[in-house]
């Protein structure tokens, strides 16, 4: 075989000649294609002995199809890693300890191998910026019931399998090189117990690869998700998540950070464009973000060979900007469940960034393959600095040209604009993030806003305690957008420390607080007000769409409504809508206002409502119940049904069929509702899916084959 250098101790041509009819061998029976010759790659590896040879060096050029096919489409030298389960049932998070390590280099000529074929926990391979050695950690996962609890051990080994060193303790999320001082940093995360797959952590650290002892704290503002933490080649920035559903970018020099959007398995572009992208929940697409959170693109990645359009895995970039690893397909009920088959891909992204362009599927085996991590000679080169810079550029969407909210941001305790909104206060070590979490039936609507009918939410313990210790004292101050649902209800709206906002089965809107009890006017349904009450000397002054109401007390003393442990909006009873709640620990100006309500209002006129259909179909495919525990981090889930149309009542639909998404889990209980009877008519109101981002990060369920354009049911799901 020509191209081929062996090492050899004795220079003897026997030797030689021996090594280059085994090698000889070993091409003829792992270089066949395994699509085209339905060849099951990794199939002559399984003793491991070809992965610890260490005689075979690179030849310079791939020689066996595979990794013909490989550069082909990478256009250069090519390592691929992952972890493969070899047990009975399925582990596609990789907690256990039935996995072996495998690749593939494209010029040592032996195709898919074992690299460490004792059984045992390999998470998370990682290559390094030179591509000579692998990083992984050993989680030696301890389990006491549903509890995980973790010793994680960061390894390093070579490509033959040999030199298996123990680095440290810790769990490896990335390895990074310093283009100034070449030094390698390996970036490491403690793992906190837990009784759910997906893993968290509370602080990021790093150490120099020939140096561990020598760690450094990078990160502890925040808890984090380990699923991605990549870091840019300058190392400036990093993406994460804040944890789940929060992802987004941190600034490692400034140490801030921002989100981009709900979602889940973040990634960096491993060069200087700082452009990052958010998995979403229906496990299809990637969503492409600039800098500072400039939306770009969103890239399907269940279009390749074999793949089915259905769920897919574990996507990470490559050190090339184009490429990215990926496994699925995932066809059963859970993505840990439904692993058992999954193989590992490369995709390729077109010059856009708008489209994968090409695939090769690395392993065509029907095994567990997992976690794959991408390595191409000279990748660093890469760069998507146009394509960066061509989104910082876009002229910003008529929303976003209304100014700032809240337009005078001093003195506040509490701001949530929307779930898609930054919802940040304080600088520095005192910043903090504004969260709240859908209890019950309630949900966020296609503006991000708080949609309460059946539920409530309640905000964060952090800013819980905050809000109750001076909510209503001294000098105090808040201001929302709420849009009630239906006319004739009574409810709490929203209730906070000393005071709650309630409408009256009359339509009244009322603030009752320690001083008595306030009218601020009544309010039809699917009416949007504004809403603001300061409190300064004991006297209050309420607004209302930016303009003064008179303060008039209707009764004296408080008389707060019993509303759940822990709410902040809604009762439970109460139907509608809520965004734009501010609260603050000093009493509001007029002039502010006014401008408050005024960026609400060019926000709301820069809105286009959504494209509604009323119709009746009959129920003719399934998609298959998933239960609660298979939501993993997840709260919220939707499962489609495909319907017959039967008669079009409203709107516009000229398809025969159509496919309705339907929540079926809210707040992790399954709703009664799911399953639907199969052959039976029901009346539907429902929205092109595409026209609701709020559900991007939400977990979506769809076993159907049909093209169709997806819809999605905008009644209030009932329990």
């Amino acid at each position: 075989m020509q191209g081929n250098i062996y090492k050899t101790v004795t220079g003897s041509v026997v030797v030689k000649a021996l090594l280059i009819i085994l090698s000889s061998t070993t091409l003829l029976l792992q270089g066949c294609d395994q699509e085209a010759e339905g060849k099951k790659e990794g199939s002559e590896s399984k003793d491991g002995s070809k992965g610890k040879s260490g005689k075979l060096l690179s030849s310079g050029k791939a020689e066996d199809k595979l990794s013909r096919k490989i550069e082909a489409l990478t256009g250069n030298h090519s390592r691929l890693v992952w972890s493969r389960y070899v047990g009975e049932s399925a582990d596609s998070f990789v907690n256990g300890n039935q996995h072996q390590l495998w690749g593939i280099d494209t010029r040592d000529g032996l195709g898919v191998r074992v690299i460490l074929k004792d059984k045992t926990n390999y998470s998370r391979p990682l290559i390094s910026p030179d591509g000579k050695w692998i990083v992984y950690t050993n989680k030696h996962t301890e389990r006491k019931g549903k509890k995980k609890s973790f010793k994680p051990v960061i390894h390093r080994v070579n490509w033959q399998g040999e030199q298996d060193k123990e680095l440290g303790k810790g769990f490896a999320v990335d390895v990074w090189q310093d283009p100034a001082t070449k030094k390698v940093w390996v970036y490491t995360v403690n793992l906190i117990p837990t009784d759910r797959s997906s893993m968290f952590a509370d602080k990021l650290e790093r150490f120099p690869v020939d140096a561990p002892e020598k760690r450094e704290l990078v990160w502890k503002k925040t808890k984090i998700s380990i699923d991605n933490i990549q870091l840019s080649l300058d190392g400036k920035r990093a993406s994460c998540l804040f944890p789940w559903p929060d992802v987004g970018v941190i600034d490692l020099e400034k140490k801030e950070y921002w989100k981009n959007q709900h979602g889940c398995w973040p990634a960096m572009a491993p060069d200087n464009s700082y452009v990052a992208w958010v998995f979403d929940g229906s496990h299809k697409s990637v969503h492409l973000f600039a800098d500072h959170g400039k939306k770009l693109s969103v890239v399907p990645i269940n279009k390749g060979p074999g793949m089915e359009g259905k769920e897919m895995y574990h996507p990470r970039w490559s050190n090339d900007a184009r490429f990215m690893t990926l496994t699925g397909p995932y066809k059963g009920a859970t993505i840990g469940k439904s692993g058992k088959h999954a193989e590992v891909y490369i995709g390729k992204f077109d010059q856009q960034m708008k489209s994968v362009e090409g695939w090769v599927r690395v392993t065509d085996d029907k095994k567990a393959d997992h976690f794959p991590d991408l390595w191409i000679k000279g990748g660093e080169a890469t760069s998507l600095g146009k394509i960066a810079a061509a989104g910082a550029a876009v002229t910003k969407p008529a929303a976003e040209k209304t100014g700032s909210w809240p337009s005078q941001p001093g003195g506040l305790i509490y701001v949530w604009q929307n779930a898609a909104g930054q919802n940040q206060i304080g600088a520095g070590a005192a910043k903090r993030v504004c969260k709240l979490e859908a209890r019950q039936r309630a949900r966020f609507g296609r503006h991000f806003g708080m949609l309460t009918g059946g539920g409530f939410f309640e905000v964060d313990s952090a800013s819980a305690k905050v809000v109750a210790d001076q909510a209503g004292k001294g000098n105090f101050a808040f201001q929302l957008r709420l849009s009630s649902g239906i006319e004739g209800q009574q409810g709490v709206i929203l209730s906070a420390g000393d005071f709650q906002l309630a409408q009256e089965k009359t339509g009244e809107l009322t603030l009752l607080t320690k001083q008595g009890k306030f009218p601020l006017g009544k309010v039809k349904a699917g009416e949007v007000t504004l809403l603001a009450a300061s409190l300064q000397g004991g006297k209050w002054t309420l607004y209302r769409d930016g303009k003064l109401v008179e303060a008039k007390l209707v009764k004296e003393g408080g008389d707060k409504k019993t509303v759940p442990s822990g709410a902040v909006i809604g009762d439970g009873k109460w139907d509608g809508e809520v965004e734009g709640l501010a609260i603050y620990n000093r009493a509001l100006s007029p002039k502010e206002v006014s401008k408050d309500f005024a960026y609400w209002q060019a926000k709301a006129k820069a809105r286009k409502p959504a494209r509604r259909v009323k119709l009746r179909a009959k129920l003719v495919e399934m998609t298959e119940v998933r239960s609660v525990e298979e939501l993993d981090t997840y709260r919220r889930a939707l499962l489609a049904y495909t319907y017959e149309v039967e008669e079009v009542i409203d709107g516009k639909y000229d398809q025969p069929k159509v496919i309705v998404n339907h929540w079926s889990i809210l707040d992790r209980k399954a709703l009664s509702t799911i399953p639907r009877k199969l052959g039976q008519t029901y009346t539907l109101e429902i929205e092109p899916l595409k026209q609701h981002p709020e559900l991007t990060s939400e977990r979506r369920w769809n076993d159907s084959f049909d093209v169709l354009d997806e819809y999605f049911d905008v009644t209030t799901p009932e329990s």
